[in-house]
């Protein structure tokens, strides 16, 4: 899967701009802020639903611990903020899909989460 982003990373390169820009602006810095509370919330809302005994960790890589789930979660969430810094310092206008779908996914486990 990991693989996937730097396929991607090479595909969109062609598209990319010439022109020099700041890569680390206001909006950047939004996205991946919401991007990381997202896996905090996610990780947060699977360990009290696994403290209640109403649910147990599917994905055999997070394991049960936070720490685990916090280590797994957090170092993904640093590895698409590479690729979403380097789509957007390669001039690739859509850099942005990358933290908005991690957004997408771990906000949506944690609304799956507070069913239990």
């Amino acid at each position: 899967m990991k693989m996937s982003w730097l396929l991607i990373l090479l595909l969109f390169r062609p598209l990319a701009a010439q022109q020099p820009q700041r890569v680390v602006d206001v909006p950047f810095i939004a996205i991946e802020s919401a991007q990381f509370a997202s896996v905090a919330l996610d990780v947060e809302s699977t360990q009290r639903c696994i403290r209640e005994g109403t649910c147990h960790e599917s994905n055999i890589l997070m394991g049960q611990s936070r720490a685990q789930e916090y280590a797994v979660s957090m170092g993904d969430a640093a590895l698409m903020t590479v690729v979403a810094y380097e789509l957007k310092k390669h001039g690739v206008k859509k850099w942005w899909l990358v933290p908005t779908v991690e957004i997408g996914v771990h906000t949506g486990l944690a609304a799956w989460n507070f069913h239990f």
